[in-house]
């Protein structure tokens, strides 16, 4: 079947755009600080978004892969009405249509000369998502963009080309020489940068002990670790903390190697241990075996 291209350059699109943070997209969708668009699922959801695409797309009549229409779109920018699965409904001169976009999108880009001052290291993407590869690092300067999009992103001239950044994804001002040894019960996910839409190295074992040699006052550590150098967040509650208590068992009580991923070794009777650590309602102490892990409930 010949495709047809379709050009939707007569129809005034609507762009609903916040600088930083969720960015509202409708009655019910929201675009936060990675880019991404957070919907409802399983149902149709209202939208009022622009969405640029840089691909060819096809057009569907409803939002299912059997309803093709046969034509196609060439790389531009929609209109988005609604959402249902990872297709949006768009506006055409034909009636409203879907698309179910296979190559990178972008939420809201609009032309925009807007001075930004970086106060620290800060990436530079080749797309406007922080999942994607870093290209490069700015030092601490001024600069104009020539283009904004949802989510904080700015799109930007730099000597490797038109690049895009987002302020908030950069090393914080705060960061502090440490030698912190951290005991993560849960593991973690380590980051490329200390934002929790940077893009994902790998994921700690659950449990892990860690040595840091960066962090933050807001809870950020940089870490080497076997998928390179990262940053994973902590916060109290992720860390066993020191206690001194005498618990009484009533009944047997098995004892663990560890509370997340563990296995149970040995039963414990009825008796009075001692635990010097707690992590929620699991408490470490000390036994034949070694150091070991009860559950009191």
């Amino acid at each position: 079947m010949k495709k047809v291209f379709l050009s939707f350059s007569a129809i005034t699109l609507l762009c609903s755009f916040i600088t930083f943070g969720i960015v509202n997209a409708g009655p019910y969708g929201t675009i936060d600080d990675d880019g991404s668009l957070h919907v409802r699922g399983g149902e149709v959801t209202p939208i009022d978004i622009t969405i640029t695409l840089t691909g060819e797309e096809e057009l569907y009549d409803l939002p299912s892969l059997d309803n093709k229409t046969g034509l196609s779109l060439a790389p531009q920018t929609v209109h988005a009405i609604a959402e249902d699965s990872a297709f949006f409904k768009i506006r055409t001169w034909l009636g409203d249509k879907w698309i179910f976009p296979k190559h990178k999108i972008i939420y809201n880009l609009e032309a925009a000369e807007t001075e930004l001052t970086l106060t620290a290291i800060t990436p530079i993407f080749d797309f406007p998502n922080g999942n994607e590869n870093v290209a490069g690092e700015l030092s601490p300067q001024s600069i104009t963009s020539f283009e904004k999009a949802a989510g904080g992103w700015y799109h930007i001239n730099t000597w490797l080309g038109p690049k895009w950044i987002n302020p908030d994804i950069a090393l914080p001002k705060d960061v502090e020489k440490t030698s912190d040894s951290l005991e993560l019960i849960a593991g973690a996910a380590v980051l490329q940068y200390p934002n929790k839409n940077a893009k994902i190295l790998g994921q700690l074992p659950q449990p892990s002990t860690v040595t840091a040699f960066e962090k933050t006052k807001t809870g950020w550590y940089h870490i080497h670790s076997s998928v390179g150098d990262g940053w994973i967040q902590v916060d109290e509650s992720q860390l066993p903390q020191k206690v001194d208590e005498v618990i009484t068992l009533i009944h047997e009580t098995w004892i663990w190697d560890n509370p997340v991923a563990g296995r149970w070794i040995a039963k414990l009777a009825p008796q009075q241990v001692k635990a010097y650590q707690k992590w929620n309602n699991w408490y470490r102490i000390q036994t034949w075996l070694g150091d070991k892990w009860i559950i009191v409930n």
